[in-house]
């Protein structure tokens, strides 16, 4: 097992971009740093950005990371480049740019082919189109937000103690998990088909739930729980393919 150095203070977030074999951290310290995935060496560290950094998304041609003072800080890829992102800073706007709009700490951020998703404290998500970079929908919840994950035409999101998912295109709440654990819901999970949700929790447990289209509805059964942990769960992630389910 690698540990990977480098960080002065507490990380809070991780990101595995496992095609391009590249891991991305930040945390307290405000810097994003980009790792080799395979010897754990650094490749290239941010500039500070002035406030904790608690999320970070990317694939080969976009690098977000969300602040606790409300904005997102992107990075388009560069063709030259063989790790793909200028960290150390670009004079060219293009390249390296801020999206304002949310009016609290940013806690949870998901790329998509044309979309950025991104959630926040101020109880809300807010969807971006990747190209003209505006916020084109705001999905409003009724606490803080902690975590979100797209799928095709849908996000699922976690405020509070409970779980929405939404239409990403009419910004049309499909369904709703009241208290899904005890405590807040920190994180989600979806499998590669989206029809699989799983929830982690201030309570320690994780939440399978089967979402199921019936009748031109949108309804979670949960399925199963396990108690793996004796503190709350702050991250889950999928590998794919699953080997031991068919999803």
């Amino acid at each position: 097992m690698d540990v990977l150095y480098g960080h002065t203070e507490a990380v809070r977030t991780v990101f595995l971009l496992a095609s391009a074999k590249l891991i991305f951290t930040s945390g307290y310290d405000s810097i994003v740093r980009m790792w080799n995935m395979e010897d754990g060496l650094s490749i290239a560290s941010s500039r500070p950005l002035g406030c904790t950094i608690r999320a970070v998304a990317a694939d080969t041609r976009l690098l977000v990371a969300g602040g606790t003072d409300g904005f997102i800080q992107c990075w388009r890829a560069v063709e030259a480049l063989p790790h793909f992102f200028e960290l150390r800073g670009s004079q060219n706007q293009n390249t390296e740019f801020r999206l304002w709009e949310h009016e609290g700490p940013i806690t949870s951020l998901s790329l998509d082919i044309s979309r950025i998703y991104s959630g926040s404290w101020d109880m809300t998500v807010r969807l971006w189109d990747r190209y003209s970079l505006k916020c084109i929908n705001v999905l409003r919840h009724g606490d803080w937000v902690w975590g979100l994950v797209p799928h095709d035409t849908t996000v699922a999101s976690t405020s509070g103690s409970d779980v929405y998912v939404w239409d990403t295109s009419s910004g049309t709440l499909l369904t709703f998990i009241p208290d899904a654990h005890v405590g807040n819901t920190y994180s989600l999970a979806r499998s590669h088909s989206g029809d699989f949700l799983f929830t982690g929790g201030e309570d320690g447990a994780v939440h399978m739930y089967e979402i199921i289209n019936y009748c031109n509805e949108t309804i979670a059964v949960q399925v199963a729980t396990w108690i793996p942990h004796s503190g709350p769960v702050h991250s889950l992630a999928f590998e794919f393919p699953v080997a031991r389910f068919s999803f």
